[in-house]
C-alpha cells in the first residue's frame, strides 16, 4: 500500500537530507519573516519544528489535514477572505491534491498587503537525479512566479539552498552554501519565495462642482454689461 504524500515527507524529514533542509530553514525564515507583522498567521502543513514561532504575527496557528492544530484540506480553509496577515505553506505544491486551487485559497484568505512564504523543492536540482529528494510533484521558482503574478501577488525576495546533502562538518556545509549562492544557485535543492498579495486601489473620480459654478460666474460676469454711476448719481450707458 502507497504511503500517502504526507507520510513520505515527514519520513524524509527525518532523513539526513531532510535534516539539512531543516536546518537551512531555521537559519533563512528569520531574515523572511521580519517583514511580517498582524495578527493572525498559518503554516500549511507541518514541519519538524516551529516555524511560526519565528515571525512577529500575535497568533498563529498549523493547518493541515490531519494531526494539527487545524485539521482542513489546503485546498478549503476555514477562514473567512482577507482575513490573515500571513501565510507560510512550505512544501504545500508536493503534499497538496490541487497546488493551483490552494494558491486561489491562499489570496483569497490574505488581507490586502498581506505576505506568503512558500517553500518548494527545485526540480532542476542535482538532488532530485540522485534521489535524496523525495518522490513527489514540484514546481520551478519560474512557474510559481507566473502563478502568483496571475493571481495579482508581487514576488519580493527568494533564496535558493541546500547544495550539499550532508556534512560531517558545519565548516564545510557553509562553505558549500556559499559557494551554491555565488556560482550555482539555481541548482539548490529547495527554494523560499515571498509574495505579496497586491490590490490595486479604485479611486473614484468625482467632479468638482463648486470649482465649476464659481468657472461658470465669472464667465456670466464677463458677458454681462456692467453699468457704471456717474458724480451726478445719473446712470451712464
Amino acid at each position: 500500500m502507497d504511503e500517502s504524500p504526507q507520510a513520505q515527507l515527514a519520513q524524509w524529514f527525518a532523513s539526513p537530507p531532510g535534516v539539512r533542509v531543516c536546518e537551512w530553514l531555521q537559519a533563512q525564515l528569520p531574515t523572511f519573516l521580519t517583514d511580517a507583522v498582524g495578527f493572525y498567521a498559518i503554516q500549511l502543513g507541518p514541519l519538524p519544528f516551529d516555524a511560526l514561532a519565528l515571525c512577529r504575527v500575535r497568533w498563529g496557528w498549523c493547518v493541515a489535514p490531519a494531526g494539527a492544530a487545524v485539521c482542513a484540506e489546503y485546498e478549503q480553509l476555514p477562514f473567512a477572505s482577507d482575513s490573515l496577515d500571513c501565510v507560510l505553506a512550505p512544501f504545500v505544491w508536493s503534499v497538496a491534491h490541487d497546488p493551483f486551487a490552494v494558491l486561489r485559497e491562499i489570496d483569497r484568505v490574505l488581507v490586502p498587503e498581506g505576505r506568503l512564504y512558500w517553500v518548494a523543492f527545485n526540480p532542476w536540482s542535482p538532488w532530485r537525479l540522485s534521489g535524496w529528494l523525495p518522490p513527489l510533484p514540484t514546481v520551478s521558482v519560474h512557474r510559481l512566479r507566473d502563478h502568483l503574478r496571475v493571481l495579482g501577488f508581487e514576488t519580493r525576495l527568494g533564496r535558493f539552498g541546500v547544495y550539499l546533502p550532508r556534512a560531517r562538518h558545519a565548516r564545510w556545509a557553509q562553505r558549500w552554501e556559499w559557494a551554491g549562492d555565488r556560482w550555482f544557485p539555481a541548482l539548490g535543492s529547495v527554494y523560499l519565495v515571498e509574495a505579496i498579495k497586491r490590490v490595486a486601489g479604485v479611486r473614484l473620480i468625482e467632479p468638482n462642482w463648486r470649482q465649476k459654478l464659481q468657472l461658470r460666474a465669472t464667465r456670466l460676469a464677463a458677458r454681462r454689461p456692467v453699468s457704471t454711476f456717474n458724480q451726478t448719481g445719473a446712470r451712464d450707458g
